[in-house]
This record gives C-alpha cells, sequence and structure tokens, in this order.
C-alpha cells in the first residue's frame, strides 16, 4: 500500500514537472507578444527564450509514457511555437533578390564588433581582406587603431570615416572603411552619443547609399544593477530603432543598418526595425547565426555548460528596396567576443 501511495506521489510530482515544462515557455510566448521587453526580467527570458523549449520534447515523452495523452497533445503548443520562432532558420533560403544580379549592382558589407582594447590592427585587417567586403562597419573601435587600419587597407578600402568618441572610451568608438568614396552625414539618431550611430554617405557605382553603423548601449552583466540597467538599455535600443525606421521611411537613397544591436531579434526594437527593414539573415541566413560568446564549458550558474556562440546581436539590416543576395558568420578572430557578419546585397536599378 506505502508503495502504492510513494509511487502515486512520485507520477504526481512528474506529472506537475511536465506541465511546468510545457506551460513556462507558452506563457513567455504570450507575454513577449503583449508586451515585448517592457520589464528587465521579460527581455531576460526573451534574450534566452530557445532554452525555455529545450525540455519540451522530453517533456512530451514522457507524459505520453505516463498515461498522460492530453498533455502529450498539449506539447503541440510549445511545439508550434518553436516551428513558428525558429522552423524557418532551418529551412532552404527563399530569395527576394533577381535570379541573376550584375556584379556591378551588389555592395558586400560587414559588421565587426573588434572588442574594446583589441589592438591587433593586422588580425583585423586579415579579417577584413578575407570576407571580401567592400563596405566595412566596426565598433568599440579605438581611434589610434583605426588610423593604423587605415594605413594598413588603404590599398583596397582607401576610403575611411572614423567616428571616435573619447568620453565613451572604445567602447562607444566606431569607424567606416570602404572601397567607394564616404562622407559622414551630421544624423542624430537617438544614440548612446553624438555619432553613434554613425551615418555614412556611401558613393556606389550604381548610385549613393546611406550606411549606418550602430553600437547600441549593451546589458549590464551585474545582475544587482538589472532593473535600471536594463531597463534605459531597453529604452535606448528602442529610441534607435525608432530614428533609424523614420530615417528610412524619409530617405530617398537605399539605407544599410548594420552593426552591433545588442538585442535579440525577440525584442521591442527588432520588432520596431523589421517593420521598415529587411533582416539580411532571415533573408538567407541558416541556422541560429549566434554572434556573441556564450562562454567555456561549465561556466554557466550552478556549473552548466553555456554555448560557445549564444546569441545573435549583430545584424545587417537594408531598406526593402534592395534584397538579400547572400549572408554568413564569418570565422571568429580570438581577439574578439563577437563573430563578423557578411552580407551580399542587391542595389536597386
Amino acid at each position: 500500500m506505502r508503495r502504492h501511495a510513494v509511487t502515486a506521489l512520485g507520477n504526481a510530482a512528474l506529472t506537475t514537472l511536465v506541465a511546468l515544462a510545457l506551460l513556462v515557455p507558452t506563457a513567455w510566448f504570450v507575454l513577449y507578444l503583449a508586451f515585448a521587453d517592457r520589464w528587465w526580467w521579460l527581455f531576460v527570458a526573451n534574450s534566452l527564450a530557445p532554452i525555455l523549449y529545450f525540455p519540451v520534447p522530453v517533456a512530451v515523452v514522457v507524459a505520453a509514457l505516463l498515461g498522460r495523452r492530453r498533455l502529450a497533445w498539449a506539447g503541440a503548443v510549445p511545439l508550434g511555437i518553436v516551428a513558428y520562432l525558429w522552423l524557418g532558420s532551418y529551412l532552404p533560403a527563399r530569395l527576394d533578390g533577381p535570379a541573376t544580379v550584375d556584379p556591378g549592382g551588389t555592395l558586400t558589407a560587414v559588421t565587426y564588433n573588434v572588442r574594446a582594447g583589441n589592438d591587433d590592427a593586422h588580425d583585423i585587417a586579415a579579417a577584413i581582406l578575407a570576407s571580401g567586403a567592400e563596405v566595412v562597419a566596426l565598433q568599440e573601435l579605438n581611434e589610434a587603431l583605426g588610423v593604423e587600419l587605415a594605413a594598413l587597407l588603404v590599398a583596397t578600402h582607401p576610403y575611411v570615416d572614423l567616428a571616435p568618441c573619447p568620453p565613451c572610451g572604445d567602447w562607444g568608438s566606431l569607424g567606416v572603411f570602404s572601397a567607394y568614396p564616404v562622407e559622414p552625414v551630421p544624423v542624430d539618431l537617438a544614440g548612446p552619443s553624438a555619432r553613434n550611430p554613425q551615418t555614412t554617405l556611401l558613393h556606389h557605382p550604381r548610385g549613393d547609399v546611406l550606411v549606418v553603423n550602430v553600437h547600441n548601449l549593451s546589458t549590464p552583466r551585474f545582475p544587482q544593477i538589472w532593473p535600471a540597467e536594463v531597463a534605459r538599455a531597453v529604452a535606448s535600443r528602442e529610441a534607435v530603432a525608432a530614428a533609424l525606421v523614420e530615417l528610412a521611411r524619409r530617405s530617398d537613397l537605399p539605407v544599410v543598418a548594420m552593426g552591433d544591436f545588442n538585442t535579440t531579434e525577440r525584442s521591442g526594437a527588432y520588432r520596431a526595425l523589421t517593420s521598415e527593414f529587411a533582416d539580411a539573415w532571415r533573408k538567407a541566413g541558416f541556422g541560429f547565426g549566434s554572434t556573441f560568446h556564450g562562454g567555456a564549458p561549465e561556466s554557466g550558474p550552478w556549473r552548466l555548460a553555456v554555448p560557445d556562440w549564444l546569441l545573435r546581436i549583430d545584424y545587417v539590416f537594408h531598406s526593402a528596396e534592395m534584397a538579400t543576395m547572400a549572408v554568413k558568420v564569418e570565422p571568429w578572430r580570438a581577439a574578439s567576443d563577437h563573430r563578423p557578419v557578411k552580407a551580399v546585397l542587391a542595389l536597386p536599378e
């Protein structure tokens, strides 16, 4: 009798865990749709949302083994959410551009956060040359390093627009290196400093293009200051997104906005941006496309392993008159905690 009672209690506890494993990710999705990242804890949940779904297949199997058929069928809801959010990243890309493109009508763009304090100009130059990019947007680029890079790349990228921010340090300094002539454009895009986002007019042979180099405020990594600092960073990123959307709507030129946006695609800022811009990765990328470091094995809470590449926060966005022909995450350069993203974009006729 006691054994039956213990077994029943164990089954009840297991059933509760299964129900929670199915309910939590479903509840998160409803909150995300309704509130985006309004509160700091929801922002954290949005950023790490894929992890919430890892237990779902196991929970469905356990529910079936326990004979809880309704609970097992309820697993179709979170599995459907997974398909809606991420299945498209693992299907063949459906390009929205022309079947054939004149090579002179494309622009190859790379965004790369080189990491504050990285002074290895030769490594960064090698990454730029290996990518074959015609225009490169760099973040966390101190002015001295930018000048050294300009000298190293003068043969391939002779046109440079540096946007140092001495009060911000390396973190807030940016630079654009180009194979085509560029000139700075003074535009206030509600960013963390006067030239962040950095707007540059690129004179491509096919026509002018506005290039915007973005490095949004990051989320602090110290939980004790999360409530206020996360809210401040979220508000800043949303303000930049709104300003970029307005820029694209007003501009008579194609716009490419790329950089370290410091937010995942499950955010209010991303929603706003994709109301006007195309996300090159979503057009032609395969997989999660994570660009920001996770951690070494057993580096997370409770000695859990954190994936080496955890989040996609570096993007290439473009306005509707352009098309994504190809996009990839470039090989990691060990001196940085980001991976570069390269996109080949077709310019309008």
